[in-house]
């Protein structure tokens, strides 16, 4: 009888702690903003400004955030230095946004902003305006 008690707490210990280990997050399905930006150079696919597509207005430009914090911007009409940051945690579903500096000048000032980021992938990542739905910008991998 008293092998038979152990066995059974055994085994409810085993579905327990099994049950237990599935509720772990997988970061695999959901990187971080910081490792993601920081693999490679990105451009702009899309950038939706209160009322219209301007996209456009960022063909050639590459994007390059390194681990600093620094950002660079690579364009045949001239380089830029700007800033970049995470804040808040995705845990919980919780939201992170990405605080951006571009730089001063036009179109880059446009950027300037905290994104909520929507969605987020090793290859692109999608935000919006904190403050504006009618903003939207999406960075892709080069």
């Amino acid at each position: 009888m008293k092998l038979m008690f152990s066995c059974r707490i055994i085994v409810m210990s085993v579905i327990l702690l099994t049950g237990l280990n599935s509720c772990k997050k997988d970061d695999s399905n959901n990187p971080s903003a910081s490792s993601v930006l920081t693999s490679g150079s990105w451009k702009v696919t899309y950038y939706y400004d209160k009322i219209k597509d301007e996209t456009s207005d960022y063909a050639g430009y590459t994007f390059v955030f390194q681990q600093n914090n620094q950002l660079s911007v690579i364009a045949s009409a001239g380089n830029s230095a700007g800033t970049w940051s995470v804040s808040g945690s995705d845990d919980n579903g919780g939201s992170q946004k990405l605080i951006l500096f571009a730089g001063s000048g036009d179109p880059l000032n446009s950027l300037n902003d905290d994104w909520v980021i929507t969605s987020i992938s090793n290859s692109k990542i999608e935000l919006k305006d904190d403050s504006n739905n009618n903003e939207i910008l999406h960075f892709t991998k080069l």
